[in-house]
């Protein structure tokens, strides 16, 4: 598979309406994050979007080397194409960038709470959670949160 990154930097909502438009098909569909790493943790929210098929899909991400982005996969052509995202700061720093990940990846898990989360982001999460520590706490809140028990502060749309 062939990656494109992209030079210009968007904010989040152009760069979700540049990736839509590129892509072969436009996905409606939530992608769900199942991954509970020690690196990654986002099973149980929503990342992205995806087409029925998930042949063509967009996720928001972060990597040291890329920072804030989303990647858009296009089956069809067999390219990944990344959009580097701003963070609203002019040199963000990985904290802040992840944690602006973080909200977005919320945000977006609340507006599609009543599509099912793939069983393994569950399993995942579950057990996370049983274990000690600030991981267990959080894949605790991610419980509560797939159990629509978590309000959004604000509306989020793109």
């Amino acid at each position: 598979m062939k990656e494109i990154i992209l030079t210009d930097i968007y904010l989040f909502n152009d760069a979700v309406k540049a990736a839509e438009k590129w892509l072969t098909d436009t996905p409606l569909l939530p992608k769900w994050g199942i991954k509970w790493t020690q690196n990654i943790k986002n099973a149980g929210y929503v990342i992205g979007r995806t087409t029925n098929d998930n042949k063509c899909w967009w996720h928001i991400d972060y990597d040291d080397a890329k920072g804030l982005h989303i990647n858009a996969l296009d089956n069809f052509r067999q390219i990944n194409q990344v959009y580097k995202v701003s963070a609203w700061d002019p040199v963000p720093t990985k904290e802040k960038a992840l944690s602006r990940l973080a909200g977005w990846w919320f945000e977006m898990t609340v507006v599609y709470q009543t599509h099912s989360m793939p069983e393994e982001a569950r399993h995942n999460i579950e057990a996370a959670s049983k274990g000690d520590g600030l991981d267990a706490q959080e894949a605790s809140k991610r419980l509560q949160l797939c159990k629509n028990t978590i309000k959004p502060s604000k509306t989020f749309s793109f």
